[in-house]
């Protein structure tokens, strides 16, 4: 894993001990024993502290500029900072750390389908000092969207499985084929729906030199990769074009299993939303006027699940 520390703990951190060192030489005539070279050590770890922080708040600002100009010259939409995604996506780099933020989010169509880049930054502390993180990590997020929702799968690299396999479920699966065995590492609940997947057309993709180092996941109604940092527009339409062929790649026979899924549970969902009382729907004090979700365990046996649970996968036949 890749750690960061915030240029506010970096600045904290050099200024307290420049701070010390200048105390002791004054205090105890270091100067006169030593020189003035401990005064110029701390005026040189001030310099570089509000150097970092300058050029931190200097790659921010360009980041959202570049990505803002790319939106605005390629009729795409940009948003400085959107809640969209974290009720989406569940898998890591989301619901980790603290004070999650999507940022510089563009939106548009590549290759015919709808699809998203942004930054997802969170902060990692302790219980202890929530209001003091030591450090800071982004992602850059780009997907691309499916037609239904499907079963989550993680294709990744080597390098990328050794620094976070530890957050991501799921075991780990060989294929027949050796050169793409050697490259990647799938991990998945269900064995037959990540052969299903990666097929010798899909391993075949991935094997090209324009996916080298890219973590592909599958994950609801999206195919996206997760990067460490920001990444600017000047790759976006490498990444896009990994994504949409894989999203292209995914077999007929799968989605239609998980379009029937889908359309089940929206078919329970809207029977239960008719049937909901009139005190459930009533829009008063304690309602929106929309159903509220009461009642839903009197429609279980009729509601499918898009996104089977774990224990389900040896009955189900994806």
């Amino acid at each position: 894993m890749h750690y960061r520390f915030p240029p506010a703990r970096i600045i904290a951190t050099l200024s307290g001990a420049g701070g010390a060192v200048g105390y002791f030489a004054l205090h105890f005539d270091w100067v006169i024993l030593a020189g003035w070279w401990p005064i110029l050590v701390v005026a040189a770890l001030v310099v570089l502290s509000v150097s970092y922080l300058a050029w931190d708040l200097t790659a921010a600002s360009r980041h959202a500029h570049a990505m803002a100009k790319f939106a605005n010259v390629n009729k795409w939409q940009f948003e400085f900072e959107t809640g969209e995604y974290r009720r989406v996506f569940q898998s890591f780099p989301f619901n980790h750390g603290m004070k999650p933020r999507d940022v510089n989010c563009i939106r548009g169509t590549f290759n015919g389908r709808r699809c998203s880049t942004f930054t997802h930054e969170y902060e990692i502390g302790t219980r202890r000092d929530e209001n003091k993180p030591n450090r800071k990590e982004r992602w850059q997020i780009t997907a691309v969207e499916l037609e239904y929702p499907l079963q989550t799968i993680d294709i990744l690299p080597d390098d990328v499985l050794a620094k976070s396999a530890k957050f991501i479920g799921g075991q780990d699966i060989d294929f027949e084929s050796a050169d793409f065995n050697a490259k990647w590492r799938v991990m998945g609940r269900n064995l037959k729906y990540c052969h299903d997947i990666v097929h010798p057309r899909m391993m075949e993709r991935l094997l090209r030199s324009d996916a080298d180092g890219l973590a592909i996941r599958i994950e609801g109604k999206y195919v996206l990769c997760w990067q460490w940092n920001r990444r600017g527009p000047a790759d976006l339409a490498r990444r896009l074009g990994v994504l949409t062929s894989v999203a292209k790649l995914i077999p007929t026979f799968v989605l239609r299993e998980f379009e029937y899924e889908h359309k089940k549970y929206e078919e329970a969902r809207r029977k239960r939303e008719e049937n909901a009382p009139d005190w459930a729907t009533t829009p008063y004090a304690l309602t929106s006027g929309k159903y509220t979700g009461i009642g839903a365990e009197d429609y279980v046996d009729e509601e499918g699940d898009p996104k089977p649970r774990p224990e389900d996968d040896e009955e189900r036949a994806w």
